[in-house]
Formats: structure tokens, C-alpha cells, sequence
């Protein structure tokens, strides 16, 4: 296997194997690695990456026994990963040393449901086991919340205080002196897609401050975009892309700022009734699924919001119309403004 450049393991459920496969040297020429459906293989090749310096593509999928990505020892020696996607593997809870992949161009997380911000999983599962469901979620809402806080509003937020026989108090807010989000420009990715916009609050996809796209694909809750976030990457990012965004009601006030944004794409955005301020860097705007409201103000023009499209050279708005009892359609608008 000295020669080795592609290996590809998949659709092998039951596969196990003996720790013997713990620290095998895997071939130096190794360029692709794609891990799908393959028992406890992915976790367990996940500690013979150490000194691949020629793998330029990692694909996980479905890889239950993953529970967080290489350390920084590790990933510092790959130097060539260029491409990484992880998805379905259900028990990650970390992205270990993924800021130490200097020469990661795009990175895909979906389908991860346990990777969650610092403190959410905490002492949930130890409350509900005592029989209170209620008090099992405080400890998840509270860091979710805080982290939103943090995020968006303050670098400086409240936290809520544990109590001495384990459980959590809700009324009880200790002002804690918080370090702000930092933007890390050592560490750099050009395409980002996620399924949960959460993920953005997680190190050090948080600090990232040089991404040119990124996409959402599982926006269903997601009521605004992250405008930080965005914010940070206002000098780079030239493409976003929001899928299924069926609650988002609003774009960001600034949305303006984004200086280099020339492709905007949302789908699926019903609730959408009015469009801020674009940038003048625009070159393509696509809305799917918007409310007939906001179509028909488009077409007036000199109205309001169709003074704030009228720079864009290829506009496509497509409202969501039902038909009887049957599925939506889409009602569209294509303008070369």
C-alpha cells in the first residue's frame, strides 16, 4: 500500500476492525481518503492521518465512532487538505485542531447534530435523568442563548449559574467578563456550507474573516441571518446562498457593507416582505419563494424596493403560490435592470 493515492471505504455498516489498525502507517502518496458508512473505520483511521502531507481531499460520512476531528499535532501535517466534508456523523462534538489546516480551501458540515457551541450539552442528559425534563433544557437554552448574545448583541454577556447540587438557575445571571470573538486571519476558508446556521458560533468557524461563499442549507429556523458573522467577512465574501429559509423574515440592516457580494440566492423565504439596502457590488439576486407581496412592490417600478434592486443587473424574484389543496408553485419575475 507504499504507493497507495486514493482510498475509498463505503457502504460497509457492520465493518470492524482490531486495534491493530490504531497508528498504522497509511501511504505517504495518499492524496483522497472518503470514509461512508463504514462501522468504526473512520474513527479509528482518523489517528493514522499524522504526516499525510500529500492528502488533499477527507470525506466523512456517516461515521458514528467520530467524535472529533484530528488534534493540531495532526492536522498541522496536512499540509495539502484542501477539501473536507463531513456529514452524518451523529457523535462529533468537536472540531479539534481544524484551525491548524492552513491550506483548507472548502469545508462542508452537515448533518452533525452533537456538535453544538461549548456548555449546550453540559448537565442536560444528568437533569433528565433525575425525572426533570424541564430543568434538562435549561443548561442547552441558557448557552444557546448566551451565545446568540455574545455573538450579536455583546461581547460581554451575563451567564447563568450552575448551583451546587448540579442543577441550574434560571433567575440567577453572574456577570462574567467575556473575551469578544476575534477574527483569526491566519486561519482561512473560501467555501463554507453548513446545515444549521449555529455553526458559525462554533471556534474557529467563528472567527473566520476571509470567506468568499457560503451556504445554508437548513435555514428553517433561522428568523436572520448572522449578521456578525457576515459583517466579518464583508471584505471578501462574494457569494451567499440560503436554502430552505421558510422563517427568515428580514435581512440585515447592513447588508449594504458587504462590499464584494455580487451573487445573493434565498429559498423557500415566505416570509420575506421587504429587502434592505443592497450593495452596489451586486450582480445577481435571486429570491424563491417570497411572499406575493414583496413580488408585486418589485414590479412597481420607482416604488421603494424597487429603487433598492434597480443596480442589480439580474434580478429573478419568484413568489410562492398555492394551488388548491395541491403543492406551491412558483410565480416568477426575471429582470434585466
Amino acid at each position: 500500500m507504499g504507493h497507495l493515492r486514493e482510498l475509498n471505504i463505503r457502504n460497509c455498516p457492520k465493518l470492524r476492525v482490531s486495534g491493530e489498525i490504531e497508528g498504522m502507517i497509511m501511504s505517504p502518496l495518499l492524496k483522497k481518503l472518503t470514509i461512508k458508512q463504514s462501522g468504526d473505520v473512520g474513527h479509528l483511521l482518523m489517528k493514522s492521518l499524522h504526516g499525510l502531507t500529500n492528502l488533499s481531499e477527507l470525506e466523512l460520512e456517516n461515521c458514528p465512532g467520530l467524535r472529533s476531528l484530528p488534534s493540531a499535532d495532526v492536522c498541522k501535517t496536512l499540509k495539502s487538505l484542501k477539501f473536507l466534508e463531513i456529514i452524518g456523523c451523529e457523535n462529533l462534538s468537536s472540531l479539534g485542531g481544524l484551525s491548524s489546516l492552513r491550506s483548507l480551501i472548502s469545508l462542508k458540515i452537515s448533518s452533525c447534530s452533537n456538535l453544538i457551541a461549548p456548555h449546550e450539552s453540559g448537565t442536560a442528559g444528568d437533569a433528565a435523568a433525575d425525572g426533570d425534563i424541564g430543568r434538562a433544557w435549561l443548561p442547552a437554552l441558557a448557552s444557546y442563548v448566551i451565545g446568540l448574545w455574545r455573538r450579536f448583541w455583546m461581547p460581554h454577556p451575563p451567564r447563568y449559574r450552575g448551583l451546587a447540587g448540579g442543577g441550574w438557575e434560571p433567575s440567577v445571571l453572574v456577570a462574567q467578563e467575556e473575551n469578544p470573538v476575534v477574527p483569526d486571519s491566519n486561519f482561512q476558508i473560501d467555501y463554507l456550507e453548513i446545515d444549521l446556521p449555529y455553526v458559525l458560533n462554533i471556534q474557529p468557524l467563528s472567527s473566520l474573516c476571509h470567506t468568499k461563499g457560503l451556504v445554508i442549507r437548513g435555514g428553517t429556523q433561522m428568523e436572520s441571518l448572522p449578521e456578525q458573522w457576515l459583517l466579518q467577512n464583508h471584505n471578501e465574501l462574494e457569494s451567499l446562498k440560503v436554502l430552505s429559509a421558510n422563517s427568515l423574515e428580514s435581512l440585515p440592516p447592513r447588508m449594504r457593507d458587504l462590499r464584494s457580494l455580487n451573487f445573493l440566492l434565498l429559498s423557500g423565504a415566505g416570509k420575506l416582505r421587504s429587502l434592505p439596502d443592497l450593495p452596489s457590488s451586486l450582480k445577481w439576486l435571486h429570491v424563491m419563494g417570497c411572499c406575493p407581496e414583496l413580488e408585486a412592490q418589485i414590479r412597481v417600478k420607482d416604488s421603494p424596493e424597487w429603487n433598492k434592486i434597480s443596480h442589480i443587473p439580474k434580478v429573478h424574484i419568484a413568489a410562492a403560490r398555492p394551488v388548491q389543496s395541491g403543492p406551491h408553485i412558483f410565480h416568477s419575475t426575471y429582470a434585466s435592470l
